[in-house]
């Protein structure tokens, strides 16, 4: 594991391998880089592949402040710069919204863009849960909104109990500020403009979580698109393989293009 600071925070992150284009993990709402395993060891055969833990995630201690999803783009920015990474692609877990602002704000660092189980225009009601998932955050029950938000759209449905525990207590183990704050931040920022602008070659792969791919074909024509259904939300833990190839054939395509 390695660190650095970017704007007094310390982020850790995991560096293996060599090669390009670099490959960067990006994890999801309440996860950590160890949701990449698979893919971290896959990937780093023949490419430098960087698992990165954002701020209060993980081992990278909390934020002393709050971020905007402009922000995090941005410190994400200087992270991959300081860390010598350039053009990259990252790979987005879920948490499509700070993928798409970074795509937006600094283009001339991606080669490419994976967002995998990302709710990407997932639609008026899929919002409205999420503003309810988030006042449930700020209610004395959060545990239970947490645990109920998992059981409806994060966990398969064959998944056993003891792994769905395993699973709950890793969410469960992110400070709840950072809980908090993160999930505000990702309700609070509209992606639209952010999305209609992007112009790297770019990967959606489906998962449980709801998304229009394609409105997202639409209004961006470069946009390919896939689906592992069934298998929960962690896509990249439940089937790595068939993310794996995916995520090879794509990164193929990109050095074909270049």
């Amino acid at each position: 594991m390695s660190q650095i600071t970017i704007n007094d925070n310390t982020v850790s992150y995991e560096d293996m391998g060599a090669g390009s284009p670099p490959i960067v993990l990006l994890h999801g709402w309440a996860g950590n880089r160890t949701n990449f395993a698979p893919q971290l060891q896959h990937l780093a055969r023949h490419h430098r592949v960087v698992a990165i833990d954002r701020p209060g995630h993980g081992d990278s201690p909390a934020p002393s402040r709050t971020f905007t999803m402009e922000q995090a783009a941005d410190a994400l920015a200087v992270a991959c710069r300081e860390i010598g990474l350039a053009p990259i692609v990252l790979v987005q877990h879920s948490f499509d919204r700070l993928a798409y602002a970074f795509a937006a704000r600094h283009p001339e660092l991606l080669a490419g863009l994976v967002v995998l189980d990302g709710p990407t225009l997932a639609g008026p009601q899929f919002e409205e849960a999420i503003r309810q998932f988030q006042a449930g955050l700020h209610s004395a029950h959060w545990r239970e909104a947490i645990s109920g938000f998992a059981e409806q759209l994060v966990f398969p449905s064959d998944m056993p109990a003891h792994t769905k525990q395993a699973m709950l207590a890793e969410l469960l183990a992110t400070p709840y500020e950072v809980l908090v704050a993160t999930w505000d931040m990702f309700v609070a920022h509209n992606p639209d403009a952010a999305i209609a602008s992007i112009r790297c070659p770019l990967l959606h792969v489906a998962g449980s979580f709801p998304s229009d791919q394609a409105a997202l074909r639409q209004r961006c024509p470069q946009a390919e698109t896939a689906q592992v259904r069934g298998v929960g939300h962690f896509i990249q833990l439940t089937a790595p393989d068939e993310v794996n190839a995916l995520i090879d054939g794509f990164v193929a395509r990109l050095n074909v293009q270049v």
